[in-house]
């Protein structure tokens, strides 16, 4: 009798916290890619972020494509295309095998940033245009110690 009662008790407790789990609130997920990889995908759902901004990344060149609807309907497919945004200033490399650049979304997903991980330079998205990346600016703070001499 006690089996009994302990089994169907630790299944009552089991079955609640199943069932009390948020099914909205789940991790993105994507395969593992190599550093080296061209591309990557940024998806949507992750937590506080604009989730209709689904983003690829073109790590070689810097080029950043958002899905949306075709502008033509076909019969076939989902009726998604990748459009590529407007970056400012985005200079044209060389696609010559190494990736240069990434995307960083915020904790709080406020802010999201395409930086040139070789020289530093960075864009932010949205701050314009919902569709387009401003580059910032760099700011350069001297050492308390420095004099400038006249």
């Amino acid at each position: 009798m006690r089996k009994i009662l302990s089994a169907s008790v630790f299944g009552l407790l089991f079955s609640a916290a199943v069932f009390g789990q948020n099914q909205t609130d789940r991790t993105p997920m994507s395969s593992t890619v190599p550093d080296t990889a061209r591309f990557e995908i940024i998806p949507a759902n992750v937590k506080g972020w604009n989730s209709a901004l689904t983003l690829r990344l073109d790590k070689y060149t810097g080029r950043i494509f958002q899905i949306k609807g075709c502008p033509q309907k076909t019969f076939v497919g989902t009726g998604l295309c990748w459009t590529e945004m407007t970056i400012l200033d985005l200079p044209r490399n060389s696609s010559d095998g190494v990736p240069r650049y990434q995307i960083f979304v915020s904790g709080d997903g406020k802010h999201i940033f395409l930086i040139n991980i070789i020289n530093g330079q960075t864009w932010q998205h949205g701050v314009e245009a919902a569709d387009r990346w401003t580059p910032l600016l760099d700011t350069v703070v001297l050492p308390q110690s420095f004099e400038i001499v006249r």
